[in-house]
């Protein structure tokens, strides 16, 4: 939920509450229990789409980022190795290719984390033998064959879950649409007949259907200065 349907939500939260505690109130009229049924289903399905979706955004940025960490520990050793095997052949230029360092790692877009490592694992591969007396042998080279996959599987996920989000986020909307036509062609029509009859039910009512902005701080004015006449 954005910051208004937050503020809205509360505001259902308040009319159920309002309902609850004047349930013998609302069973004198025939028609108001169904309508509050109806609307406070709908209010909890936006409560647990909004719950899942949060739920699955944490998720999904958790496994991504201990794959990117688990993928740069591999890197560094391997560029470790890479480093001071080109420094020995005096090789500047691969020294340049494979000179690494965590700051710059975390720095990284995705996309130049996922090229950087598939350039520095092609590489590895090819000076396969001669890594085995810096302590990289064929396992610690397939251990980042196998971080970079878990690496991709991770964007490829959360990336996916960004359609999937939207598409929840919509459903949403459309939820929050259907309760506010509730509220104004229902709830608040069956409530005009305690207007008289039962006026704390009515009062409290029409104060839980004010709508709190509780996200937003208003600036106060400064006091004009009062010159002596």
């Amino acid at each position: 939920m954005n910051k208004q349907q937050g503020n809205k939500f509360r505001m259902y939260e308040a009319v159920s509450a309002v309902m609850a505690e004047y349930a013998e109130s609302v069973r004198t009229v025939d028609a108001l229990p169904s309508a509050v049924k109806q609307f406070n289903d709908v209010m909890n399905l936006i409560g647990s789409q909004d719950r899942r979706v949060r739920e699955a955004s944490i998720g999904k940025t958790a496994a991504k980022e201990s794959a990117e960490q688990t993928l740069i520990v591999v890197l560094i050793k391997v560029s470790a190795a890479l480093t001071s095997l080109a420094h020995r052949m005096g090789n500047q230029e691969l020294l340049t290719q494979v000179k690494l360092n965590r700051s710059r790692l975390y720095r990284m877009r995705n996309v130049q984390l996922q090229a950087t490592s598939k350039a520095l694992l092609t590489i590895a591969r090819g000076y396969q033998e001669r890594l085995q007396q810096f302590g990289v042998d064929v396992a610690l080279i397939e251990q980042l064959n196998a971080a970079i996959i878990a690496y991709d599987d991770a964007i490829s996920k959360k990336e996916g879950g960004f359609a999937g989000r939207n598409s929840a986020l919509q459903a949403i909307k459309e939820l929050f649409r259907t309760n506010d036509l509730n509220l104004r062609n229902d709830l608040d029509r069956l409530m005009e007949l305690f207007c008289t009859d039962q006026v704390d039910f009515y009062t409290s009512y029409r104060a839980a259907r004010y709508i709190k902005n509780l996200g937003h701080r208003f600036k106060v004015a400064p006091k004009e200065e009062v010159k002596a006449s």
